[in-house]
């Protein structure tokens, strides 16, 4: 309707403010009739200038239709709100009327922050130009991890020299957004690196959920209280009614008084009404009185409406069965979920009682079931795993659930090597990634525990996971922590796999020489303990270091070492990049036609090459069709590349193949797209001072003349600027 409005209003028709923005009457018609609802921001940059809005008008337009690209998905609540509306009002008036920009919802554990605090966001994200995005920080346990787990929900990727606080601040500083921050309350330390990204960016607002205040300036707190009795009821009675158990009207009264018994907390009716399933609401509220005669009068140092809480977590607890307690408290040691297969490897039981009491504690409301592309996964709220790691603790079992959970994610990541570097790497990619809390979990008992030499080959195990992805902080940090920690039982073999993923973390944001030394280190100790797979990583990474540095007549011996060690260990992956590396030294070296035919012929149709690896194998096979001047199979191996790196979801590389892709495009007549991908490139490169190897540099160099000449300073600029506002998956697939 706005976008309607401002064209009548301009006097312009349907056909002719198509034909001003350079788009069909058809697309006009169908960001009028809201049939597409969310285009591309370019689009709706083109229409404010074919309208002449003014600055207040374009900012109207963008709030009316909301842009792709820079906007996220929040998790869509199950259940509606029930008996909130009134808080909800006052926190949507406080980033609005009010122009506050720091929200904190305080409160016990159950008494709704988070629902809450999700339902605001909706309500404000249509009024964002940036929309927002929820963070969810329960599994987090280091301060220092706050604002890398921001980064990630935005889409931002770690690369290159400059810190991933200065990409955060940059990015944010003219963005107009909420960010939603979930379960910060064991986080506060980060409250001062909260308040530096507020000051260095006056569009962006924050909504905080934590039991306590963050205590800086500007903070506006709402005390989320417990809902009044006719909401509790209200709650009480749909919650039983999707669990298909009507309630009578004899019993309403019953209900009453035991959604007063829980003080409105709205986790605790929710526990209690999962129970109507196989009592009735009398037989409930004698069971809860009775846990709380148990309790007795002596001396409680939990505040009252968390007492009640822990009541209704108590009485939960003691309508469990003897098996299904001890699967509920060992759950507890889980970190962001988890599958039936590692509850039933923790818990130590079988597969079909794993199901069974699964079955049984979702009934009771105690966990939660969640469906993805991986299968079925179950999770479960943070104050009931806080009271399932308190039982664990008191049972005495904690250090023997901790080892089988550790052993569990260790043998996870160990077993899925063989995966990792073949062809079903994408599908375990995503595993890896969904597993990443407990897998950290791991790590982080590993180092406590002074397990070097467990935690390197993990770290070994992970390490083109954190490469691929971009997880090159996470990489760095853990071979780095345990470096740190070693008090002399750190041996040459698990030093050695440290610093070949320390060094590989290096290497992948340019920083050629610090991974040159550490590569050094790595490959005398893999000498010294005779571990072969690391040397022949270690030899092959020097090699490519050799290339990137500008010396690729320094590749041949490493190659060929590499290479004779690749093929004792029968390592495909060793080998297909020994092949990709000759390719680029021959290409370095001006042997252009050799270097393609090197790839060409070494890695053509092999079924066990991982798409990584073809990634960067298209990668250099399309930059020596650029070399030759075959534009045509440049574009193609260059999108194929752009392509697979798209789904793996890596940004290092596919950084190289949009800057080469841009050449291409200029070269075959479409430079318009050039632009754009010049300026997406331009606008990664800023925020996280990523790298192009200088191999690229003079290529890059042309294809950005020749594109500025082709369109002209204004339309460049325009293009360019398109392409600054786009992540780099979107520009790479557009025409």
């Amino acid at each position: 309707m706005t976008l309607r409005r401002l064209r009548e209003q301009a006097g312009l028709t349907q056909e002719q403010l198509a034909h001003a923005a350079g788009l069909s009457p058809r697309a006009v018609r169908a960001l009028e009739r809201s049939e597409r609802r969310q285009p591309y921001r370019h689009t709706v940059e083109a229409l404010a200038k074919a309208l002449s809005l003014t600055s207040m008008e374009r900012t109207e337009l963008l709030a009316a239709v909301p842009t792709r690209g820079v906007r996220h998905e929040l998790p869509v609540a199950p259940t509606r709100l029930i008996g909130r509306g009134a808080e909800l009002r006052a926190i949507v008036d406080s980033f609005g009327a009010s122009r506050t920009r720091l929200v904190t919802l305080t409160g016990p554990g159950g008494a709704g922050k988070t629902r809450l605090a999700l339902d605001a966001a909706q309500e404000l994200a249509p009024y964002l130009r940036d929309g927002a995005v929820f963070v969810s920080l329960a599994e987090l346990r280091e301060p220092a991890l706050v604002l890398p787990a921001i980064a990630h929900s935005l889409g931002l990727r770690e690369g290159g020299t400059r810190p991933l606080r200065e990409v955060l601040h940059d990015y944010l500083a003219h963005r107009q957004m909420l960010i939603v921050l979930d379960n910060l309350e064991h986080l506060l330390p980060a409250a001062a690196a909260l308040a530096s990204l507020l000051a260095s960016a006056p569009r962006l607002g924050v909504l905080a959920t934590s039991r306590s205040p963050l205590r800086i300036r500007g903070e506006q707190v709402h005390p989320v209280l417990p809902l009044d009795l006719g909401a509790a009821v209200e709650l009480f009675a749909e919650r039983t009614r999707q669990s298909a158990t009507d309630l009578s009207a004899a019993e309403m009264p019953v209900v009453a008084e035991i959604c007063r018994r829980l003080d409105g907390l709205p986790l605790a009716i929710e526990l209690a009404a999962a129970r109507m399933r196989v009592l009735p609401a009398s037989a409930l509220l004698a069971r809860l009185e009775q846990t709380l005669a148990d309790a007795g009068e002596g001396a409680r140092d939990l505040p009252e409406r968390q007492q009640s809480l822990r009541d209704t977590l108590d009485w939960s607890h003691k309508l469990l069965g003897p098996a299904e307690q001890t699967m509920f408290r060992r759950l507890g040691i889980f970190s962001g979920g988890w599958t039936l297969e590692a509850a039933a490897a923790v818990a130590q039981m079988d597969d079909a009682t794993t199901l069974t009491l699964h079955e049984r504690l979702l009934g009771s409301s105690l966990i939660n079931r969640e469906a993805d592309d991986g299968g079925v996964r179950f999770s479960v709220l943070g104050t009931i795993r806080s009271y399932a790691r308190e039982k664990l603790e008191a049972s005495g079992e904690m250090h023997d659930v901790e080892s089988c959970h550790t052993l569990y994610y260790q043998d996870l990541a160990l077993v899925g090597m063989t995966d990792l570097y073949g062809p079903a790497q994408p599908r375990w990619l995503e595993q890896l990634e969904r597993e990443h809390d407990n897998l950290r979990a791991a790590l982080r008992r590993m180092l406590d525990r002074e397990q070097f030499d467990e935690l390197a080959d993990m770290c070994v195990a992970l390490y083109l996971f954190w490469l691929i992805r971009d997880h090159f902080v996470e990489g760095e940090g853990w071979a780095n922590k345990a470096l740190e920690h070693d008090h002399g039982s750190l041996g040459a073999g698990a030093s050695a796999k440290l610093l070949l993923v320390g060094a590989g973390t290096l290497y992948a944001r340019g920083r050629y020489d610090e991974a040159a030394v550490k590569y050094d280190r790595a490959a005398k100790l893999a000498r010294g303990s005779g571990d072969s797979q690391i040397l022949a990583w270690v030899i092959l990474m020097r090699g490519y270091i050799a290339v990137w540095q500008g010396h690729p007549e320094g590749a041949g011996a490493l190659l060929d070492e590499a290479g004779s060690l690749g093929r004792q260990l029968e390592d495909k992956f060793v080998l297909a990049h020994v092949c990709v590396v000759r390719a680029q030294a021959a290409i370095a070296l001006g042997q252009v036609i050799e270097g393609d035919r090197i790839l060409t012929e070494g890695l053509v149709g092999d079924p066990e090459i991982d798409p990584w690896t073809m990634a960067v194998k298209l990668t250099i096979n399309g930059f020596a069709a650029v070399l030759l001047g075959d534009y045509s199979r440049a574009e193609q191996l260059l999108q194929d590349s752009a392509t697979i790196l798209g789904q793996l979801q890596n940004t290092s590389v596919l950084l190289w193949v949009l800057t080469l892709l841009a050449l291409t495009s200029v070269e075959r007549s479409a430079p318009q797209r050039a632009a754009r991908l010049l300026g997406a490139t331009e606008a990664v490169v800023e925020r996280t001072g990523a790298s192009i190897p200088p191999i690229f540099d003079q290529l890059s160099a042309r294809g950005y003349a020749r594109t500025l000449d082709r369109l002209g300073p204004d339309a460049f600029g325009e293009f360019r600027e398109q392409g600054r506002q786009l992540p780099l998956h979107v520009v790479a697939t557009q025409p």
